[in-house]
Formats: structure tokens, sequence, C-alpha cells
């Protein structure tokens, strides 16, 4: 999960110079039980509903969008998702502050809560330009929460999918910047930080 982030990221930035990453997590009702698959099912309905939102006219035809999720389980007993969406630094961001959210975040909190009635909870946003390796150590490191292993449930024999990613292609015209694996710096697995280089196995248990 760790290099498909970080591709995306890098193909992202192929096709802008100034890109945008919000990290945010969806939660299902609690009073609701939802299998894995039903879950599943939602979360990637509720991100094709983001991707086409963002395509259309009223968002100037924003359809060079990555994103993708994990599913947890925590005390309920139903997931939640720890999610990523990056963007063209042209999409307004918007605030989500109290019980008024505005713009992308607003679009974000609607979707979810028309598809499921749950909630969003928003962990903040990320500015990465192309060619800036500390912007782009910065955004990787937040984003790597995603990959931790612990309550990802494996080893039930459930077929279900424990994470996802987009695959959007590079932009053909841009070949000055690199979209190989190559990444030195830290990434947050298991409420822990560790150092590591992505052109080898990273030494900890994540996904």
């Amino acid at each position: 999960m760790l290099k498909p982030i970080l591709g995306q990221i890098k193909v992202l930035l192929t096709h802008h110079s100034r890109v945008q990453l919000l990290r945010f997590d969806l939660h299902l009702p609690v009073t609701e039980f939802m299998t894995a698959l039903a879950g599943n099912q939602v979360a990637s309905k509720f991100f094709k509903q983001i991707r086409q939102d963002l395509g259309s006219r009223n968002w100037n035809y924003q359809d060079k969008v990555i994103q993708g999720w994990t599913r947890e389980i925590g005390e309920s007993n139903n997931a939640h998702y720890h999610c990523y969406i990056g963007v063209s630094s042209t999409v307004r961001l918007g605030t989500f502050y109290g019980d008024t959210p505005t713009l992308l975040w607003k679009l974000i909190y609607n979707r979810w809560e028309e598809l499921t009635g749950g909630s969003v909870r928003p962990s903040g946003h990320h500015v990465v330009n192309r060619f800036n390796h500390e912007q782009l150590s910065t955004a990787f490191y937040h984003l790597s929460y995603l990959c931790k292993a612990r309550s990802k449930d494996f080893g039930t024999g459930e077929p279900h999918k424990r994470y996802s990613n987009s695959r959007l292609k590079p932009k053909q015209a841009v070949n000055r910047i690199s979209i190989n694996d190559d990444y030195h710096g830290t990434v947050c697995t298991n409420d822990t930080v560790t150092r590591f280089d992505l052109v080898i196995s990273p030494p900890y248990s994540c996904i």
C-alpha cells in the first residue's frame, strides 16, 4: 500500500505542478451493522461519486484525481475507512469546522452522509509542489498512517478487500519527474515512526 500511494502522488504531479492531498476518515453508522463487503462497496461508490462530481462542469472538469482507502475495525461493530484524495491546487478545499463544511470538504461530507448516514472526520491536508522533496515527505508521512497493519482484521479468512488505491496514469508529455518508487524518509505505522527506503522491504508490519 505504501508504494501505490507514493506512486499515485508522483503520477498526479505529472499532470499538475502543484497538488493538494486531503486525509480524512469515513465512519459508518454505529446503529446499523454492515458487512465488510457491503461497506467496501459503499466506500467504492462514494469515491466514484466524488470523481464524477469533480469531473463535472461545476468543478471545472477536474478529472485527474487520486484516492485510496484502508478498512479498519475499531471498538464498534462497524468498520471505518482511513482515506485520502489528491487533486489539483486549483480546487478550492474550503473548511471543515463545526457543522458547516464548505466547498470540497462539504462535497465529501454530503456524499458520505447521503450514502450511509455516517460521519466524516477530517485529518488535515497538504500542498505539494513538483520537485519539492520536503513537502512530498511531509505529506507522505501523514498518508502512510493508512498502511499500519493494526486493526486491519487480517487472518480471518474472509475474502474482502482491506485497502484500495486509484490507478491514474501519468501524463506522457512530462518526463522530467521520476515516478519510480524511490523514497527516503519516514512513515507512520502502528503509531510509531520508522525510517525506511521504499526500494527495499520496510522492516515493520504494514500492508
